[in-house]
């Protein structure tokens, strides 16, 4: 069995155990002195060598912080952070913050996957991901994707400025059969590659993230169109209609192993 340590910020009443279902852990705090409110870096007396350990729970945005140059609990919760690190919120504020229910219990499932050994990251490197500015490259990468059984392909845009008039694209990229995905330089395309682009984006679904912004670009410097795409961004507000959190950079912390 894996060993764990859990570190809260300071001594609290949270059965922590039983939040985890069951979870067998050892329990520390970063101040061992309950009644300091706000707990400073000058505040805390914690003992623990995290080398100690397989796995690390650090609950609340105060552990996160102390054990990795990280903040934002929220957006982090449920990830595995420089290896061994497992932030989540901490499930007392649910008190007074119903709504971050879904957080906390996706965070949970999470580590407990992890612990548990049926979670594992997905490993990217230069097999998988990479990029080109080739033109021969570039075709070739796109004849692929057009000849891959998956309907779907991901696509996005670097771009200069945020109005087409007033900038160009540097590059695309574009991903299928959820495995492989290549930046691709727009200085290599040619003709061929903008007929094999318009061909792909004519046989697949287009996934986008704000659809609005990158097809402006597309339409207006290369007159490509899209007979089907989907935009990332509005299906996440179909299912959550809560402000915030519908960024590419959130989407992709929650939704990728």
């Amino acid at each position: 069995m894996p060993k764990v340590a859990l570190v809260e910020t300071k001594p609290s009443k949270t059965r922590f155990s039983a939040e985890f279902d069951g979870l067998e852990f050892d329990q520390y705090q970063l101040c061992s002195d309950p009644t300091i409110k706000k707990v400073l870096k000058r505040d805390c007396d914690i003992d623990m060598n995290p080398d100690d350990y397989d796995w690390i729970i650090l609950v609340g945005s105060d552990a996160m912080k102390y054990y990795t140059k990280l903040s934002s609990v929220t957006e982090y919760s449920g990830k595995k952070v420089e290896k061994k690190f497992l932030p989540i919120i901490n499930p007392a504020m649910l008190a007074f913050k119903p709504e971050a229910k879904k957080v906390w219990e996706a965070g949970k499932q999470s580590i407990l996957e992890y612990i548990s050994g049926d979670k594992e990251d997905v490993v990217i490197d230069s097999t998988i991901a990479f990029g080109i500015q080739d033109t021969e490259e570039a075709n070739e990468f796109i004849r692929a994707a057009i000849a891959e059984e998956c309907g779907y392909v991901a696509l996005d845009s670097e771009t200069t400025g945020l109005y087409p008039r007033d900038g160009y694209m540097l590059g695309i990229s574009l991903a299928y059969n959820n495995k492989f995905g290549a930046y691709i330089d727009t200085d290599c395309f040619d003709d061929e590659t903008e007929r094999l682009l318009q061909e792909l984006f004519d046989k697949k679904t287009v996934v986008f993230h704000n659809a609005k912004f990158d097809m402006a670009f597309f339409e207006y410097h290369f007159h490509f169109k899209f007979p089907q795409f989907e935009d990332t961004m509005l299906l996440h507000y179909l299912i959550d209609e809560n402000p915030g959190g519908h960024g590419l950079k959130q989407l992709t912390m929650k939704f990728t192993p």
